[in-house]
């Protein structure tokens, strides 16, 4: 865990949407972010604020790992996890860089969640896939 991965054991989590463009895209990310960062808050996972603060989105308009880290370091002095990687002109990821969220997230989801949520609205579904 010291280097900031997290091995998801051979799965990956994706949304599937019909006729998604890149607009689509970003806008399901962000939503998603959104609606994460309020299950942390309804969860009640919040201590200082790193882990709220640390969640990016990484598309093929935006790239806002920069504003999360500097948004997360402003309220605690802890280590983020390098970005995701990603190929952006395919994909668009939301993550959280604290290293210790992903043990909340396993305890108590809130992104997984939040996808599930948000991709209701778009007409997609959510399927785990070996990679």
């Amino acid at each position: 865990m010291a280097d900031g991965h997290v091995n998801w054991y051979g799965e990956r989590v994706t949304a599937v949407l019909k006729d998604a463009d890149e607009k689509i895209l970003d806008q399901l990310a962000f939503q998603t972010l959104g609606q994460a960062r309020i299950n942390i808050r309804e969860n009640r996972q919040i201590d200082t604020g790193f882990m709220t603060n640390s969640g990016y989105v990484i598309s093929a308009q935006r790239n806002t790992y920069l504003q999360a880290a500097t948004g997360a370091l402003a309220v605690a002095d802890r280590e983020m996890a390098s970005p995701a990687p990603v190929n952006p002109k395919q994909e668009s990821v939301v993550a959280f860089a604290a290293h210790y969220s992903i043990f909340l997230e396993l305890r108590r989801s809130f992104l997984y969640q939040a996808m599930q949520d948000v991709v209701k609205h778009f007409d997609g579904i959510v399927r785990r896939e070996k990679f």
